[in-house]
């Protein structure tokens, strides 16, 4: 069986992650999301890395966002049983923590459309850069899985793009185009596909040759802003979202999914 680990390089001082199933849409299974968590801790801690490049393989999509594969296979048991952190995998909440907290430079090289759990990453990094053909959603949370809240996502989404963009993304499952992106300041640059890695690499080297320990102290202090905001939101954010588990629509969400049919929506 092929690994879904995303893929670690180093080259100087900027380390490159990419997401590694793209005949799977790059969609994010327990072993991604592991593999991923580990890797941002492992770069946390090494003081030769001073910038990190996350980007993904294929060329139509950065991610799906979550495996609904994967998820459709689990049972209610597994689903309530185990550490949840926010409606998700204990996890998938501990990444999101471990990204957006990153002390160096994250740098998003996003090579295709950015879904679901994707808006996340979009979020945490620092500098972005997309190509023209991607689109950004969180449609697949809300139309096929039934839910929104945990993890943080929401909360974010709301201190970085104006509200009423916000909330048609939430509400209608709309997906936005690379130029709307980048109209709405969700993305930095758009840029031809066969410059993209280039321009992140270029973006990453000027944030290299800054003084590292100035670059991780703005850093702190820009998300300690954000986060003695965002902090009670999120805890009950995802308290919201644990207790969605126990609903009849959570499960018909996975059934449909298995069936290959359209959801029906109960409210319970």
């Amino acid at each position: 069986m092929t690994s879904s680990k995303p893929l670690l390089t180093r080259d100087g001082h900027v380390a490159t992650i990419t997401l590694n199933r793209p005949d799977a849409m790059n969609a994010m299974d327990a072993e991604a999301y592991q593999g991923l968590l580990g890797i941002f801790r492992e770069l946390e801690s090494d003081r030769e890395v001073r910038a990190v490049v996350l980007t993904a393989a294929g060329e139509r999509i950065f991610t799906a966002g979550g495996d609904m594969k994967a998820y459709a296979r689990r049972s209610d048991e597994d689903w309530q049983g185990e550490g949840l952190g926010s409606g998700a995998p204990a996890y998938v909440a501990e990444l999101n923590e471990v990204m957006w907290n990153l002390r160096k430079p994250l740098v998003l090289a996003a090579n295709g459309s950015v879904v679901g759990w994707g808006i996340m990453a979009a979020f945490s990094s620092d500098y972005r850069i997309t190509v023209p053909h991607a689109k950004f959603g969180y449609a697949g949370a809300i139309s096929a899985f039934g839910a929104a809240e945990g993890g943080g996502v929401i909360e974010r989404l709301l201190v970085q793009i104006p509200y009423v963009h916000a909330m048609e993304l939430l509400l209608s499952g709309a997906f936005i185009t690379a130029e709307q992106a980048h109209r709405f300041h969700l993305v930095n640059e758009v840029v031809a596909p066969d410059q993209l890695q280039a321009r992140a690499r270029e973006v990453a080297e000027r944030f290299v040759a800054m003084p590292p320990l100035a670059i991780q102290n703005v850093k702190a202090s820009v998300k300690r802003v954000y986060n003695q905001q965002l902090d009670g939101p999120i805890e009950t954010s995802n308290a919201t979202g644990r207790m969605y588990l126990y609903t009849r629509d959570f499960r018909e969400a996975l059934d449909a999914f298995a069936e290959k049919r359209q959801p029906v929506w109960s409210g319970r």
